[in-house]
């Protein structure tokens, strides 16, 4: 396990210094000084390896929306915007590595599958903590908690792409971002 993590901290490190299309699998073994056979016994290929990187990225988005999701003792009003926040600043922390994973999902049917796993787990995070407000009264009766979380999901995944491109490409977010997010999110849930 040592060497895949090895591995992984090569390919970030390669990440952050030049665009994904230009990094070889060469350029990962040699930066963590290891054989090119061991690349492949860890990962079919570079899109793979891309996405196991983003895996642990992935896994900090859903811990930085767990409080909102799980409750966390405080109304879920008040969870939304630090929630929100929470995810928008990790999508910037890891603005090339997310863009890498766009591409290798693009690209790659496992890493492809994997986001959309990443996804489907996220709106059936969401759509459990509607209906359980739901069911405390705070959302109305008739909205469809399955639909509102898979739309809300789809939309923020669209428009963290946007920003974490224009991040890259321009040196600054989208303003204005976090505050759409809360407002567009309080709007359709509550």
């Amino acid at each position: 396990m040592r060497r895949r993590t090895e591995l992984l901290g090569a390919l970030a490190q390669l990440i952050a210094e030049r665009p994904v299309d230009e990094i070889e699998i060469a350029d990962v073994t040699q930066r963590a000084g290891v054989a090119r056979s061991l690349f492949y016994f860890y990962f079919p290929g570079k899109a793979s390896a891309i996405a196991a990187l983003l895996a642990d990225v992935l896994d900090d988005v859903t811990g930085a929306a767990a409080s909102w999701c799980t409750g966390g003792g405080a109304p879920a009003r008040e969870l939304l915007e630090p929630g929100i926040t929470a995810i928008v600043e990790v999508w910037r922390a890891h603005a090339r590595e997310i863009l890498a994973l766009l591409e290798a999902v693009r690209g790659d049917a496992r890493a492809h599958a994997q986001w959309i796993q990443w996804g489907t787990d996220c709106a059936a995070h969401i759509r459990a903590r509607i209906e359980r407000d739901q069911a405390d009264g705070l959302v109305r009766a008739g909205l469809n908690p399955g639909a509102i979380a898979q739309a809300l999901v789809g939309m923020m995944l669209a428009e963290m792409e946007r920003d974490v491109r224009a991040l890259i490409q321009d040196g600054a977010p989208l303003p204005g971002l976090v505050d759409a997010l809360v407002h567009i999110w309080e709007q359709a849930i509550y």
